[in-house]
């Protein structure tokens, strides 16, 4: 698990105790809303205070990614950009 130094709000820290749950086999239901989530935070702001925050999340849930995400987690993630 990727640690974060300063203590996250309540919403930040469920998020990353989640994310530290996501392995290659983790059903996409599961993971890919974090994964967008991880994603678009850091799409919305990759030069702010928080940015490391999602880049060590989407660090972490790089074997789900390497694996099979669904498209739109791929695309997201990789490209940083979202929709269709």
């Amino acid at each position: 698990m990727i640690h974060i130094s300063e203590s996250p709000d309540s919403h930040t820290a469920q998020l990353l105790d989640a994310r530290s749950q996501v392995r290659a086999d983790t059903d996409a239901m599961t993971a890919d809303p974090l994964v967008l989530d991880c994603a678009r935070r850091l799409l919305a702001d990759p030069g702010g205070e928080t940015a490391r925050v999602w880049v060590a999340g989407l660090a972490e849930m790089v074997p789900y990614l390497a694996g099979q995400p669904s498209p739109e987690a791929e695309r997201t993630a990789v490209e940083g950009r979202s929709g269709g």
